[in-house]
């Protein structure tokens, strides 16, 4: 019979232990001994010793009323009276604990500065951590890209402590973040929370509760405007920001930028016909048609409805050829789709319909009745303005392609003043906070996105509840540069996807463990031991992680195991809470 365990588990574990209590013990009775007889008692050192401590201990329990019998008899000519005994003792036991709590923190800091298996790799230790990963390091990243002044007005974004080394971790301000758990494991308390509290610059925030908003925006009031997008009522006492998607594209890039935001969340071109990037492409073509003709005749949401619903229709087409104003060539793109071969039309319109399928619900619809600007990009950077877009859990098909658009809008602005700048990035520093981002924010060249915005100047966050959700809306090449292309990845328990939870564990790499191997046979037990490899992080103790705590994979250091906690046992964030003022109604701008 085989069996495998550490070295230091099990029995072997106890017998240390028992050993050091009775050794512990033995000194401290010697000592109070010795103690009570030099300052009360005969001015004697008392015979004994850690042997004769550790049996005077154990005989102290036969002698409560008086202890120096414990001792023996030529040691109790020297000790004092029972008070003055038991005072000694209680004093000696009272500074074995405090030295006992001293010797265990040290050697805590000391498994700590070397590293250890719990956590990350056991080769990096305290100072490396916080020279790749701590907030000083990530400090003088920004300083070297913003300047000192620009660097002191911003907050990193904080990723827990690492439980092995207990340095506090925090990503650059040019990090893309892909964030993956399940309900229920901490994301919203221990991650996006603290992050948008924290922030010092204008915040994008999705969310699909409204705990989000509820618990930041009146501190994030004290920094500059609020803005809540949301059709489907989820915070009854805020006030609603409406957005007109047609106005301001009567100006072809703005059209252009638009359509892609509606075309890339219809992307189920796909599954009409195969080849749904071309579809995305010709559907999107015809959206920033129908967007630009809008707007140039004053026209709203509804039209674009009856327009979508009649491949043939001729307003848009005689609008973009009479209207002085229209991009050159966009009736001509648009009257050539609506004459391609019918079947090749009709699957062009299906995707056009898709696109808008979220004006279907009347509350996503009346939010864009509105016939004025009610929402400027560039001023909403300036003044460091928070927009929460708000959408249920079900939002795909009615929220989400509005919330695309309307972030398209705001990273399109974020590129032309970053384009400004003397270090061509944003100043301000945006944050994209996108929480549950494959139902509420499904941007469809997200991949492609977040590949950029670092060098912007925005620190980007995707939060997703597992890699499947992220394959079902990008497909399978769009989740793989999701995960490839982020700096730093969280991964909170209760993923199962093996395949994923396995590269994780190989990215840790993998130790050498002590292994007793216990054979049994007609001689008696025979006991071996031997090194073998065994992985840091099993995927096993991923997929099974506590709740707040998460694996941190970054492209600084190997995958360590941080705790994030709750922002609520954060004193500092409470305070920062509790000084905010309310917001009450009326305070959101709306058109």
């Amino acid at each position: 019979m085989n069996q495998s365990r550490s070295p230091f588990d099990g029995t072997f574990v106890v017998f240390l232990a028992v050993v050091g209590f009775v050794i512990g013990e033995g000194v401290a009775t010697d000592l109070a001994g010795q103690l009570a007889s030099l300052a009360f008692g005969g001015h004697h050192v008392v015979p004994g010793g850690v042997g004769t401590g550790a049996t005077v201990f154990l005989r102290l329990w036969s002698h409560l009323g008086d202890p120096k019998l414990a001792w023996g008899p030529r040691a109790r000519v020297f000790l004092p009276g029972p008070v003055a005994i038991w005072t000694v003792l209680a004093a000696t036991e009272l500074l074995l604990v405090g030295i006992a709590v001293v010797a265990f923190r040290m050697v805590r800091r000391a498994q700590r500065s070397l590293g250890g298996s719990s956590g990350g790799g056991t080769k990096v230790g305290r100072a490396e951590v916080e020279r790749r990963m701590g907030r000083k390091a990530v400090e003088r990243h920004t300083a070297a890209l913003y300047g000192n002044d620009a660097a002191a007005d911003r907050e990193p974004l904080a990723l827990g402590v690492d439980i092995s080394t207990g340095a506090r971790l925090f990503a650059r301000s040019e990090d893309y973040i892909l964030a993956l758990g399940v309900p229920r494991v901490g994301k919203g308390e221990g991650f996006v929370i603290p992050g948008v509290l924290r922030h010092k610059g204008p915040a994008v925030v999705t969310a699909t509760r409204h705990d989000t908003y509820m618990d930041t925006a009146g501190v994030r009031s004290r920094l500059g405007p609020v803005y809540v997008f949301d059709p489907q009522d989820l915070v009854p006492g805020a006030e609603k920001l409406r957005w007109n998607p047609v106005k301001g594209c009567e100006v072809p890039q703005v059209a252009i930028l638009r359509a892609r935001g509606f075309a890339g969340f219809a992307g189920v071109g796909q599954a009409i016909d195969g080849g749904g990037d071309y579809w995305e492409q010709v559907a999107a073509s015809v959206i920033r048609c129908y967007l630009h003709a809008a707007a140039l005749e004053g026209l709203g949401v509804d039209r674009l409805l009856t327009w979508s619903r009649r491949p043939g229709a001729s307003d848009p087409v005689r609008i973009l050829s009479s209207n002085p104003n229209a991009a050159r060539g966009w009736s001509e793109d648009l009257a050539a789709s609506t004459r391609v071969e019918p079947r090749h039309r009709d699957s062009i319109w299906a995707t056009v319909r898709r696109a808008f399928d979220c004006f279907a619900d009347p509350k996503v619809l009346e939010a864009t009745r509105v016939d004025h600007a009610t929402f400027d990009a560039a001023a909403f950077l300036e003044r460091r303005g928070t927009i929460y877009l708000m959408g249920s859990p079900g939002a795909q098909h009615s929220v989400a392609p509005i919330v695309a658009a309307l972030i398209e809008d705001i990273v399109d602005e974020a590129r032309r003043q970053a384009a400004d700048s003397a270090s061509r990035r944003l100043e301000s520093g945006l944050l994209l906070m996108l929480d549950e981002c494959a139902n509420i924010a499904p941007l469809g060249d997200l991949p492609k996105l977040v590949a950029e915005l670092g060098g912007l100047g925005i620190t980007t966050a995707v939060i997703l509840q597992s890699v499947a959700s992220a394959r079902t809306v990008w497909g399978e090449a769009g989740e793989r540069a999701l995960r490839d292309l982020a700096n730093i990845t969280l991964v909170w328990g209760g993923q199962k996807d093996v395949g994923f939870l396995t590269e994780i564990s190989r990215l840790a790499g993998d130790h050498d463990e002590q292994v007793e191997t216990t054979t049994v046979g007609s001689s008696g037990k025979v006991s071996s031991w031997t090194v073998r490899r065994t992985a840091v992080l099993p995927i096993e103790d991923i997929a099974n992680l506590a709740q707040h705590h998460a694996v941190v994979v970054s492209s600084h250091l190997r995958p360590r195991i941080a705790h994030l906690r709750p922002w609520r046992r954060d004193r500092r964030l409470v305070a920062l809470v509790e000084a905010a003022p309310n917001i009450p109604t009326g305070t959101v701008p709306h058109g």
